[in-house]
């Protein structure tokens, strides 16, 4: 009864793992966004850095330019976080869900075993009961009196009666 609510507790538990890795998987890519984004900035800025001695002019709109992707980055960065967090929340309301879900079908679990070992002991006694009457009916003087009728009477493919 009870070998079955740890397996099942590790299993909410494994879902709420995968959904942190998946969102783990999710915070990697986007720093990994976040890397090139820097990088591609970084490259730019040393051509701009270059070009800074004919035309400063260049320099400002690439550098605008540039921030305004970082700052795409970061709001799409901001996005994917609040989504996550969302994701986590709406995870851990399954995992108490499915967790109060368990409770109950242990509850009812637990009832149903009862009443199966109520049944099982009711079947018991009956059959106990019906074998004591049967025993006391072979071992009856009546029994014994009539064996030699029935033996009589039987056909002769039966086998005999006790």
């Amino acid at each position: 009864m009870t070998a079955d609510r740890p397996r099942e507790e590790k299993t909410v538990e494994a879902d709420g793992k995968k959904a942190l890795a998946r969102c783990e998987r999710r915070c990697r890519d986007l720093d990994e966004q976040l890397r090139q984004a820097v990088t591609e900035q970084n490259r730019i800025r040393g051509k701009l850095q270059a070009r800074l001695l004919t035309s400063s002019e260049e320099w400002n709109r690439a550098r605008y330019e540039l921030e305004a992707k970082l700052g795409e980055a970061r709001s799409e960065m901001d996005r994917i976080e609040r989504e996550s967090q969302t994701d986590i929340a709406a995870l851990q309301g399954d995992r108490d869900r499915l967790r109060a879900d368990l409770v109950a079908l242990d509850a009812e679990r637990d009832q149903m075993c009862r009443e199966l070992e109520t049944r099982l002991r009711t079947a018991e006694q009956t059959q106990s009961r019906v074998e004591r009457e049967l025993r006391g009916v072979y071992r009856s003087w009546s029994w014994r009196l009539t064996a030699p009728l029935r033996w009589l009477n039987r056909p002769l493919s039966q086998p005999p009666l006790r």
